[in-house]
């Protein structure tokens, strides 16, 4: 019987900064219990998949979240155990394992920041696609103002182009929403924040630039998560159907 590290395949599809944290803290894991870990960018078809698992013969894949690969059951793995990482846990069922952020939370946390000043309405603006992060934000959003009397409208880009939102208090599903509304804001002759607060989460560096206040989100410990429930399939115990990672803090700047 072979002594060997297992060899751990991190599936991917881009190299957006959140998804090389992710990655960073998979391999923190990886580094703490000597196993060899190789990230590949794959999209396409369940063929594909197939040829790069015959080639590569890893003894267990992490998935980050993508369009493609979130349609694969692990079944299309084999016998290979496989943890997903930052998707939807209702699209898998009982016997597999999501790690996920907590993205009511998020939404919760956005709301007590716009409470804390004297605004007139308050606004969620989803992500541009339907995305089940975007919707788990917007639930926390508008539960924690119901908790305190206080409503909140939903609207889309366009809607918010013909939306009175002065002394507004705005929460992006993401810092791009953020980016995209700031510029219409700005073709409106809408000050931020004189006229609207604008609050938006993942904390890039884009947002930074354009100083905007995001929610810094720890998404390299969601990583090093899926990495330790990983572990505990490969030493043959079956962790939980979902574990949830959270955020880190917000980053205020004049938004």
């Amino acid at each position: 019987m072979s002594n060997r590290p297992p060899r751990i395949l991190y599936l991917d599809s881009h190299d957006h900064a959140t998804c090389l944290e992710k990655f960073a803290g998979a391999r923190r894991f990886a580094a703490a219990v000597g196993w060899p870990i190789v990230r590949m960018k794959i999209t396409g078809s369940p063929r594909r998949l197939h040829a790069l698992l015959a080639r590569l013969k890893p003894d267990g894949c992490l998935v980050n979240a993508n369009k493609f690969l979130n349609t694969l059951p692990p079944a299309a793995f084999g016998s290979i155990p496989v943890v997903y990482l930052d998707t939807d846990a209702r699209l898998f069922d009982r016997a597999s394992c999501v790690v996920a952020h907590d993205s009511a939370a998020t939404g919760r946390r956005a709301a007590d920041e716009l409470l804390k000043f004297d605004l007139a309405r308050y606004v969620f603006l989803p992500y541009r696609r339907p995305a089940f992060w975007s919707d788990l934000r917007e639930f926390g959003f508008c539960a924690r103002l119901s908790e305190v009397g206080a409503g909140a409208d939903v609207l889309t880009e366009s809607a918010l182009r013909r939306a009175d939102l002065r002394n507004a208090g705005v929460f992006a599903a993401n810092d791009e929403m953020a980016l995209r509304l700031l510029v219409q804001l700005r073709a409106r002759g809408l000050r931020v924040p004189e006229d609207v607060a604008l609050i938006a989460a993942d904390d890039t560096e884009e947002a930074a630039s354009a100083g905007i206040t995001s929610i810094r989100i720890d998404f390299e410990q969601g990583g090093y998560l899926a990495a330790k429930c990983l572990s505990e399939r490969l030493g043959g115990h079956r962790p939980p159907h979902t574990v949830l990672f959270g955020d880190i803090c917000i980053r205020p700047r004049p938004s």
